[in-house]
């Protein structure tokens, strides 16, 4: 309670109560009401939070983009590369037949023509 009101919360008053000078209370001091501006003041400190919040969500935004474009990349990537392997192996698994059968047929005896 403050300046002896026997009130605990507050209450907007759009009128002046007790016009009448007799009926005139001098603990009830009469502000009218006024709503804030909802405009942001260039400077303020809630333009500059603002302004931070915005870059922070770009920079998380980009880092989102970039990451998930590298994560394509590198499954590609190691598809890609997991692809050439299995390539090469099947390449040296040629070359070994191929000497195999080379050397098999170096050993077969000459046929009479």
């Amino acid at each position: 309670m403050r300046n002896g009101s026997p009130f605990s919360r507050l209450t907007l008053v759009e009128s002046i109560p007790g016009s009448d000078d007799d009926n005139n209370d001098d603990s009830l001091a009469y502000v009218p009401y006024r709503p804030k501006a909802e405009v942001m003041v260039p400077g303020s400190s809630e333009s500059r939070l603002f302004i931070v919040m915005l870059t922070a969500s770009i920079a998380c935004a980009a880092a989102t983009a970039v990451t998930g474009g590298y994560a394509v990349w590198l499954a590609r990537h190691q598809a890609a590369r997991q692809a050439l392997t299995d390539v090469n192996d099947i390449l040296r698994s040629c070359q070994s037949r191929m000497s195999q059968l080379e050397s098999d047929l170096q050993r077969l005896p000459d046929r009479p023509a």
